[in-house]
């Protein structure tokens, strides 16, 4: 096989990987790099060669002033949360509530897609998820009208700036990377985003209750979860007593899972199989309620003459709903082979599916991104739920409200800072976001733990591995036949060029993610403008708008992912409100691209 046959065949074994699963994504993309550098194929004389990429090459990527810039921005977003900033400013914003409810929506989105502009929507939408479930469940809303409209509402308001998405961040990488551009300003593709995203507003606000049906979140549906409960009385009597709950046979039942044990009045919250049994204890289990005959056998244990387990807060537990996110180590395992109780501190109570719950024994429940959790944890959130990659928190006990303090204005400082000094392009993007995440470390808004819980590295290595599968495109001419290829599909003139590249951008980022769908068309798109001679800047433009404002689906931002149960959706839903949205930034774009930036 030739370079390119060689280049397409793993090019073409990553893309199918990659729809199949959206477990691993970094390892699927960096197992393809791996193979660009070892495969063997046929040069131009007949003799044969090794390695399309040198090591060098493959992981030189990584060392990309973009992919060094977009680590350095999670620090800095990671300060400006821990500080409190971001979350005393939205609960600043929504604390007086208007009768007028589109006028609400348009402060709410308003506001958050202002904010995106310059944070990462991630955390943003992290301290607003759960301050919205809760107020929607306390005036007996519908989240289902807010949420995802919020979620789209912040990827708008961050593609409108350079630093305000991942994906702006990407692109301008590979840029930088591939085609020796100087890389944008952090306001230079604010001309051609903004009026998209800001007509995409206008529908968000006016629209979406008018195209969303009305949901409630899957758990506030089942009603009371102490029905779908059972409660055993160990006898004084039981053989049982003075055996763990793991010798006593109590972990591996086949339709029911032990969640807590009530002890003289005190709830044991997520027992691990190491607690001892005492007479009088109260065994909490969830399940197939009707399933109690399995009961039955254990000796010495009955029903209580009173039910004792209720679902309110306690002085040493919590109840939390989280989404698995599509990084989770817990990703295609059943609840029993994750070990999720010894794992994370807390026992699972229910599993919701696409707006459905999941019904059965739930330790045999394969887990999937997207899955939303009902746990209870105890009181001290384990730091395993609170600061890992697994899990986005969507709904929990109120806590303290957040309020301004120096701290927070100093990191506002820092933000402001490097805000003002890459725009008047004293620095470069990396200088900058470097010096302001040292800041925060020096100035302890953000301690070096947290630091580096907020890199998402699996961001990191997709984005160098999708860098370096694209110079492995070009360097074996797979991205230049594509482009021939390309071009015999799509009617000549520059129009159509911009909507083909927008249509496919859109099409990848919505199948894949944002981030590696675009990645694998800007390969496509530098071929192409060599081949017809005209400049790559217009293309590229497309390529963003189609990509960062990609919406039809959960799995394209985390922030559609994190709303995807809280807010009761079904996967059609996003087709249902954000093919409409896709179509209406992608026109509008497309005209201001033709507009303004020329070929």
């Amino acid at each position: 096989m030739d370079a390119t046959t060689s280049a397409g065949l793993i090019v073409g074994i990553v893309l199918i990987a990659l729809v199949r699963s959206k477990k691993n994504t970094d390892l699927l993309i960096w197992a393809g790099v791996i193979a660009m550098t070892i495969v063997p194929y046929q040069d131009s004389e007949g003799k044969i060669q090794t390695g399309i990429l040198s090591i060098g090459e493959a992981f030189a990527a990584l060392t990309n002033e973009g992919v060094i810039a977009i680590a350095a921005l999670f620090i800095v977003a990671a300060g400006v949360k821990e500080t409190g900033f971001l979350g005393a400013l939205l609960e600043a914003s929504f604390k007086r509530r208007r009768k007028r409810e589109v006028t609400e929506r348009f402060k709410m989105f308003g506001m958050t897609s202002l904010v995106s502009a310059f944070f990462n929507n991630t955390p943003l939408m992290a301290i607003l998820v759960p301050t919205i479930s809760q107020s929607s469940k306390k005036h007996g809303l519908s989240p289902s009208h807010i949420l995802m409209p919020l979620s789209f509402a912040a990827i708008f308001g961050g593609s409108c700036t350079l630093i305000g998405t991942n994906t702006n961040l990407m692109i301008n990488a590979w840029l930088i990377d591939t085609v020796n551009h100087k890389g944008f300003g952090i306001f230079e593709i604010t001309p051609i985003m903004l009026p998209s995203a800001l007509l995409a507003l206008v529908g968000l606000i006016y629209f979406s209750p008018k195209i969303l049906p009305e949901r409630l979140p899957v758990f506030r549906r089942l009603g009371d979860l102490s029905e779908h409960t059972i409660e055993m009385l160990v006898g004084e009597q039981s053989t049982m007593i003075g055996l763990t709950v793991e010798d006593a046979g109590l972990r591996g039942l086949d339709s029911l899972y032990l969640i807590e044990i009530i002890r003289r009045g005190q709830t044991l919250a997520a027992v691990s199989g190491n607690i001892v049994l005492e007479s009088n204890d109260i065994l909490c289990f969830v399940g197939a309620v009707s399933s109690t005959s399995e009961l039955k056998h254990f000796d010495g244990l009955r029903e209580p003459d009173k039910r004792l387990f209720d679902f309110s807060e306690k002085a040493n537990r919590r109840f939390l709903e989280v989404v698995i996110s599509t990084s989770s180590s817990l990703v295609g395992k059943s609840v029993k082979d994750s070990r999720f109780r010894t794992a994370f501190s807390a026992a699972i109570l229910a599993v919701a599916r696409n707006g459905e719950h999941l019904k059965g024994k739930i330790g045999n429940i394969v887990l999937q991104e997207g899955d939303t959790l009902l746990l209870e944890a105890r009181r001290n959130l384990p730091r395993e739920i609170s600061g890992g990659k697994d899990f986005f928190i969507v709904s929990e006990s109120k806590t303290i409200a957040p309020k301004f303090c120096a701290s927070s204005f100093l990191a506002l400082g820092i933000v402001l800072g490097m805000i003002i000094v890459v725009t008047l392009e004293f620095v470069t993007l990396v200088t900058a976001a470097l010096v302001s995440s040292a800041a925060m470390l020096f100035f302890k808004c953000c301690s070096l733990e947290n630091a580096r819980k907020a890199i998402d590295w699996q961001v990191i290595l997709t984005i160098g591995g999708t860098l370096a599968l694209g110079k492995a495109m070009a360097a074996s001419g797979l991205a230049e036949l594509i482009s021939e290829s390309f071009l015999i599909f799509v009617p000549r003139g520059d129009i159509y060029h911009l909507i083909a590249f927008f249509l496919l951008s859109s099409l990848a980022s919505n199948i894949i993610s944002s981030k590696a769908g675009a990645l694998f068309v800007l390969p496509i798109a530098a071929s192409t403008a060599e081949l017809l001679g005209v400049s790559l800047l217009p293309f590229v433009f497309s390529i963003m708008v189609g990509s960062s404002m990609a919406v039809s689906s959960p799995l394209t931002y985390p922030s559609n992912l994190m709303v995807y149960g809280p807010g009761g959706y079904v996967f059609q839903d996003y087709l249902r409100l954000g093919l409409p949205i896709t179509i209406i930034t992608g026109t509008v774009g497309i005209v201001m691209i033709n507009i303004l930036v020329p070929f």
